[in-house]
């Protein structure tokens, strides 16, 4: 169902559209008794893995080889196990799961509300320095949320360094094969 990406290039240039994902997102959705009217299938706004919106209820987030989507994926279950029942405005996790070729995914409950970059020039200032006051609670209540001893989201400076090295190689390698920095970087 998933097409066959050979290159990171075709990859980014993929997951900016809807159609190669639509019946994976389908099958994960008839997988889990989510079903949703035909048409009600929309790509979500740009981000690093392909994320579809399906009608009002729910986003199906699929994560492949590239761009370290398994370990993102660890990290996304992590956080969300970490904020169940926390009362945060953050989505609550429906389902996740393999799918084929390496590739795994999420489905989550869709937030209600509209998208700030949509509507920020509707806004006043009140508004805005509401909306900070907000985002500000919700930033220490996200603080104060208790980060499990063990698991990906325990504070680990060796895996820490393990990612920051794995990264530099990643930019190292892919930066010299493009020439796109000056070599003393």
């Amino acid at each position: 169902m998933l097409p066959s990406i050979t290159s990171e290039k075709e990859y980014s240039d993929l997951r900016k559209q809807l159609e190669p994902w639509r019946d994976t997102v389908r099958e994960v959705l008839r997988k889990h008794e989510l079903a949703v009217p035909d048409g009600t299938l929309r790509l979500g706004r740009q981000a690093t893995y392909p994320t579809v919106l399906a009608g009002d209820e729910h986003v199906v987030k699929l994560f492949g080889p590239w761009w370290s989507g398994p370990e993102s994926l660890e990290a996304e279950l992590a956080a969300y196990a970490a904020f169940a029942g926390r009362g945060l405005p953050v989505p609550a996790l429906r389902a996740h799961g393999q799918v084929d070729n390496g590739w795994s995914y999420l489905v989550l409950e869709q937030l209600r509300g509209r998208d700030l970059v949509a509507v920020r020039d509707e806004l006043d200032s009140d508004t805005l320095v509401e909306l900070a006051a907000w985002l500000g609670r919700f930033c220490r209540a996200l603080n104060a949320t208790p980060l499990a001893r063990e698991g990906y989201l325990s504070s680990s400076w060796g895996r820490f360094r393990r990612f920051l090295a794995a990264r530099r190689e990643e930019v190292i390698e892919r930066d010299s094969e493009a020439s796109r920095l000056p070599p003393h970087l």
